[in-house]
């Protein structure tokens, strides 16, 4: 047995719980310009034609398909309705009903399986252009000249396989340090000097992402990281509650504005 309510009143900890699930769709905020970049007219009024089809047609599927599932699960109805439906043949007086229960099962699990690449490709990019540039600066910028190439040696030392050309490459053949001049000319002797990385080729082609030891040394810690978030957390709601109150509103809000006041 289930209870409808009509009318709830959602409770502190409830609207908390909901809120930053609601911040996520700041997330996407970022694909504005790609669209407003693929269009013949990219117009203001064309843009906010577009935002509000997109938006209104994602909130009319959305609400018809959790109105579906309250009215027929009401206060019982879980975060994937299809955890609500049984998996036993014999609950079902229409065997027919079962096999399309099952076939939404497949299609959904289906679904997640082809979308963990791409979430978890530009993770692993991500991940691997963090270890990229720290390891360039850390290695430019180290004062001692007995450890700036131990990380280095230790990549070409665990890479068995490879190739010739990267056997001999150093991190000076992939970045150029140059020296800035001083902005003070008059206390140039006080002043401290500065130094840029340069790079004459895409961070892509630089020799981490080439090494096999950092690429399925950070393939399997990913998929670790995932496998263990998914078996440990009681729901999905549960991650978008925690990422929309954390990476939502410092992606969403605090780096813009940020970024904003380092230009200005």
């Amino acid at each position: 047995t289930y209870k409808i309510e009509w009318l709830k009143i959602p409770s502190v900890q409830d609207a908390l719980f909901a809120f930053p699930i609601i911040m996520l769709a700041f997330l996407c905020q970022f694909n504005i310009l790609s669209i407003q970049n693929t269009l013949q007219r990219p117009t203001r009024k064309r843009m906010s034609q577009i935002v509000g089809m997109s938006v209104g047609a994602s909130l009319l599927l959305m609400y018809l398909f959790g109105l579906g599932g309250y009215m027929m699960y009401g206060s019982s109805i879980q975060g994937n309705v299809l955890l609500n439906i049984s998996v036993d043949k014999s609950a079902y007086a229409d065997e027919s009903l079962y096999w399309l229960f099952f076939l939404g099962r497949v299609g959904c699990g289906t679904t997640l399986v082809l979308a963990l690449p791409l979430s978890f490709l530009p993770g692993r990019d991500a991940l691997l252009e963090i270890i990229d540039v720290w390891f360039h600066h850390s290695h430019h910028r180290s004062n001692s000249t007995e450890t700036e190439h131990i990380c280095w040696n230790a990549l070409h030392r665990f890479n068995k396989n490879e190739a010739p050309q990267d056997a001999a490459i150093r991190t000076e053949h992939e970045i150029e340090e140059i020296e800035t001049q001083p902005l003070d000319i008059e206390h140039e002797s006080t002043t401290r000097k500065t130094t840029i990385l340069i790079r004459d080729q895409p961070i892509q082609q630089d020799y981490v992402f080439r090494n096999s030891v950092l690429h399925y040394g950070s393939t399997l810690l990913i998929v670790t990281y995932c496998f263990i978030g998914a078996t440990r957390v009681a729901g999905v709601a549960t991650i978008w509650s925690l990422v929309g109150s954390s990476l939502a509103f410092f992606i969403a809000f605090i780096l813009p504005f940020a970024s904003f006041i380092v230009i200005e």
